[in-house]
């Protein structure tokens, strides 16, 4: 594993093959090519990101480990489109992507606080990504299906959040973003309340993207 220095933010990255999963962190998984080239991201007179520069090339999985407030969080926000750079461009196999809004990504990302629809249940939650791309529900029963199969969680496909479990929530929000097979898979701390389950089945389910 290679360990580097970035704005204070300590960094590495691995092949996900090899990769242990560390419930602290931010993490980019890569089927393409991103780069940033001299990101800056500024709040006033707070410094979020400084001139930060880096590839990570497909089949990568680049993890961001720091302290609070050191940049983790905003360097995901800004990869996903959610956050604007005040300085420098973002490109994905070459394409500019630096003032594509988040809903023209092609990106998944599991927020650090889950994000699931309260009202809708399990299978309608995992669903909701298809619905939006135009899949209906029956062409899309299979891909829901496995993705509830590879978390373990199909048998409670018909529960709310409020029936589930920190980690079982946390299960939910990947199968969420894994089920539309994104281009990039952006994760925000996502694995502290997962804990031992989440070393071999997420592991295998990144194998699938």
């Amino acid at each position: 594993m290679f360990l580097f220095n970035m704005s204070g933010l300590v960094s590495s990255y691995c092949r996900f093959k090899d990769y242990l999963f560390n419930p602290l962190l931010g993490a980019v998984l890569m089927k393409e090519a991103l780069r940033f080239e001299s990101v800056t991201k500024k709040y006033d007179e707070f410094t979020a990101l400084d001139n930060v520069s880096l590839d990570i090339q497909s089949g990568e999985f680049m993890t961001l480990l720091g302290p609070s407030g050191s940049g983790k969080t905003t360097m995901l926000m800004t990869i996903g489109g959610f956050v604007e750079p005040t300085a420098g461009r973002v490109t994905v196999d070459g394409r500019e992507i630096t003032h594509l809004p988040p809903e023209n990504r092609n990106f998944g990302l599991v927020f650090q606080g889950y994000a699931l629809f309260p009202h809708l249940t399990v299978w309608e939650n995992v669903f909701y990504p298809l619905r939006v791309r135009g899949m209906s529900k029956s062409a899309a029963a299979s891909k829901v299906s496995d993705v509830l199969d590879l978390i373990q969680l199909s048998q409670l496909s018909e529960r709310y959040p409020k029936q589930l479990s920190g980690g079982q929530q946390q299960r939910v929000a990947l199968a969420r973003a894994l089920v539309f097979s994104p281009e990039l898979l952006l994760l925000d701390e996502p694995l502290s309340d997962i804990a031992r389950w989440a070393n071999r089945t997420i592991g295998d389910a990144f194998r699938i993207i």
